[in-house]
């Protein structure tokens, strides 16, 4: 095995793997992510959530009973999809047999023997407009999307939409399976007490029933042009909740595909803390000093074609009164830029965060794949500590400079 346990292995299927062993740990958690969010995928808006909720509930060598069995017999596995990325995990106790079946479980029988059924599609179908109703039910999440669709210029949602999702056959899905869950597309991680070269074999054997090493590439790999947010776009009003109202403003950053965004990115990370995270950010004083609703935060969506930056209020007073606030207070970012007090309670604050983090292996792994698939690589979490120290109040200056020097785009009830 090579010597840095975080430096990525290319097996031969073109499947890309990270073991991470951790003595300490008291689990031991298998994560898989297939990298997505082309525009071939977003023409297909929908199949995405579908697919992973199929996954976990078929295979070709088990039924969903025989699946939830094995589960059940040593832990807890699930599926995910959020428009960059196909996740599946699994966590186990850190013995060699809950390993060997964990594994199995997840890469032989759920990623890559997926048996798609009508009644998985059903239920898939059933489970995901579902999850659209509750969220149409809750104003920040209403609130998030239509920003992500505002500042992305098109009507693509991640999550699909009630008639979209009508629609889709089997046939879709299978057809969005075979050309985009492809060995060179999905990494996997495996973080805990294992001893590697057992979770390498387990990993390979695993993916070598079937045809999943011998699968084609697929088809080629098209990121979205997201054009830059037009000068003067007009205010997006949602639906408000009674006695709720809500304002966000979002500002577009290059995605993660360019190497001066990969280079930027820790920066990046402190500005959004010196904004929007913890109590003493602006965004928070800002509540504070106007009485200005009672929730206040930034939030960070990354892409490899563009990531959104932003900032929103929750609370109960004029929507107007909201976006002011919120313009306002980064406008005056170019008068009074972060301070070195900020900067260092900034670092502190994601130094800390990401220390409780690793405390988990689930997150850890979760964080490691999600990192390379994006593009920011696998070493980053190896590196963060180091990474975000080196942090100059220069490097936030320009960070904030590129981010706020473009137009941005309001949604308010």
């Amino acid at each position: 095995m090579r010597q840095n346990p975080i430096e990525p292995l290319r097996l031969p299927s073109g499947t890309t793997l990270i073991l991470v062993p951790d003595p300490s740990a008291p689990a031991t958690a298998i994560a898989a992510s297939v990298r997505l969010g082309g525009v071939e995928q977003r023409r297909q808006g929908g199949v995405g959530p579908l697919l992973a909720r199929m996954l976990g509930g078929d295979s070709q060598g088990r039924t969903p009973e025989l699946l939830q069995r094995d589960v059940d017999g040593f832990g807890a596995l699930g599926t995910l999809y959020d428009g960059n990325q196909l996740l599946a995990w699994s966590v186990c106790p850190p013995t060699e047999a809950a390993l060997v079946q964990s594994a199995q479980t997840l890469l032989l029988n759920t990623l890559a023997q997926p048996r798609f059924t009508e009644e998985a599609l059903v239920q898939a179908r059933t489970d995901q407009l579902r999850a659209l109703a509750l969220q149409e039910e809750e104003l920040l999440p209403r609130l998030l999307r239509t920003l992500r669709t505002r500042a992305f210029g098109s009507d693509f949602s991640v999550q699909g939409d009630p008639a979209g999702l009508q629609r889709l056959t089997v046939g879709d899905v299978k057809s969005f399976y075979a050309h985009f869950c492809t060995p060179e597309r999905t990494t996997i991680a495996v973080v805990g007490k294992f001893a590697p070269e057992v979770a390498r074999r387990w990993v390979e054997t695993s993916l070598s029933v079937g045809d999943w090493n011998q699968r084609p590439a697929g088809v080629k790999e098209l990121l979205p042009t997201i054009d830059p947010v037009p000068q003067g776009l007009r205010d997006r009003t949602i639906p408000s909740l009674p006695g709720i109202s809500a304002a966000g403003v979002g500002f577009l950053f290059p995605g993660l595909s360019k190497a001066e965004a990969r280079a930027d990115w820790p920066a990046l990370l402190v500005l959004d803390a010196v904004l929007g995270q913890g109590k003493a950010c602006r965004l928070f004083r800002l509540r504070d000093d106007n009485a200005l609703g009672y929730e206040v935060r930034s939030v960070l969506l990354p892409g490899r074609d563009a990531t959104l930056w932003a900032g929103y209020i929750l609370g109960n007073q004029s929507s107007l009164a909201m976006r002011d606030g919120l313009l306002k207070t980064l406008g005056q970012l170019r008068q009074a830029p972060p301070t070195d007090g900020e900067l260092t309670r900034a670092k502190t604050l994601l130094l800390a965060q990401r220390s409780q983090q690793r405390q988990l292996v689930l997150p850890r792994a979760r964080a490691l794949i999600t990192a390379e698939t994006s593009g920011l690589g696998a070493a980053m979490e190896l590196e963060f500590t180091k990474r975000i120290e080196a942090v100059k109040r220069s490097d936030v200056e320009r960070v904030a400079q590129t981010l706020f020097g473009s137009n941005p785009v309001v949604v308010r009830t």
